[in-house]
């Protein structure tokens, strides 16, 4: 069968939505600020809050993924940030703005229990036949990435291994890379939009244009 495809799917579409999340704020910002009176320094404070928070979460995210799995953290995620998402479109309700906030909240709330009916590792998914295991294996699939969780196993974090990721000249490349992909991709997600809508484009084209980077 082809089970593979339909959770390509089911990342795509949580990756899309993750990412709309992100730029909520980012399109909604001429009102945003404009209701609050918060000025540009302010916005920047509220839209860099993200990034703080995003690196502070990966430390325990690694724990997290190897104590409990991919399934069960990632679809955790799905909910409390959407359950985020959708509790800021509550509290702000008497603003026009608050409509972006209460959608991407509720497509969330929407993936949550779809994410945990039915993505599942794969040597656990029902849908997936011995066949389709063995062509997932043959291909490299990491198919045993979620089952240290499962049988107890313990990996204990030591500063060798921090000094280890840190001495490494290879992933220092992939450290630097990795910053300048960042700030570039949040450039277009969180300034760029505003940036035009400032420049007299309508929000609707604003996020078109934005889009097309």
């Amino acid at each position: 069968n082809h089970t593979r495809y339909f959770i390509v799917f089911m990342l795509f579409f949580a990756s899309s939505l993750n990412y709309g999340d992100r730029a909520t704020v980012s399109l909604t910002k001429t009102n945003l600020s404009d209701s609050l009176g918060l000025d540009s320094v302010w916005m920047g404070y509220l839209l860099s809050a993200w990034g703080w928070s995003y690196v502070v979460a990966q430390l325990p995210a690694g724990w997290l993924l190897d104590r409990f799995g991919s399934k069960r953290v990632y679809g955790a995620g799905i909910f409390f940030w959407s359950l985020a998402i959708f509790l800021m479109g509550w509290i702000v309700h008497n603003f026009g703005w608050q409509y972006v906030f209460w959608t991407m909240g509720a497509l969330g709330m929407v993936l949550t229990p779809a994410w945990f009916k039915f993505v599942h590792s794969p040597k656990s998914d029902p849908h997936v036949s011995p066949t389709e295991l063995a062509y997932l294996e043959q291909g490299g699939a990491l198919v045993n990435m979620d089952m240290a969780g499962k049988t107890g196993a313990r990996f204990t974090v030591k500063w060798s291994h921090v000094r280890q990721l840190l001495g490494s000249r290879m992933l220092l490349g992939v450290y630097l890379g990795q910053f300048c992909i960042t700030t570039i991709t949040y450039f277009f997600i969180q300034w760029f939009p505003p940036y035009l809508e400032n420049r007299g484009m309508s929000i609707l084209k604003a996020g078109f244009v934005a889009s097309a980077r």
